[in-house]
């Protein structure tokens, strides 16, 4: 009975190392398909509010697919007068960065029509995400919400 207590724990031990091990940031392979469904947004010049589901933020390769609501200081008239950030566009400027505790921060650049946008994302080990936009002709804003798993 001690014995196979013994293997047991053994066996457990070796998988928790291996687990550990891919866990690693440094291991892991740079993230260039995610998915993020927001929950919060965090405007910069106003309280933060809960988002209806639905709105996502993807990345698939090389493009962005954008599909988030907007509450801020806009510069510059939109010419579609909408209130969000509805669009699909490739992304450029591409950096990923590893940082504490198995986060990764993932950095784009992006434009659609006259405006740019710059993102940065960072992907949390829990599965959580942090969306960072920064229009040229608005106010940045933020948002919290969950990788979706494909």
């Amino acid at each position: 009975m001690k014995r196979t207590l013994t293997l047991i724990g053994a066996a457990a031990a070796s998988l928790i190392a291996v687990t550990a091990q891919a866990q690693r940031p440094e291991q892991r392979p740079a993230p260039t398909d995610f998915a993020i469904e927001v929950y919060q947004m965090n405007p910069t010049s106003y309280a933060s509010q809960s988002v209806s589901p639905g709105y996502t933020l993807e990345v698939r390769r090389d493009s962005v697919f954008c599909h988030l609501p907007y509450v801020g200081q806009v510069y510059s008239a939109n010419p579609s007068g909408a209130a969000h950030l509805e669009f699909a566009a490739p992304v450029r400027d591409w950096q990923v960065t590893a940082g504490r505790k198995g986060r990764q921060t993932v950095s784009f650049r992006c434009a659609w029509g006259a405006v740019s946008y710059s993102f940065r994302v960072t992907l949390r080990p829990g599965g959580e995400a942090t969306v960072v936009v920064t229009p040229t002709t608005a106010q940045r804003i933020s948002y919290d919400g969950d990788i979706i798993e494909d």
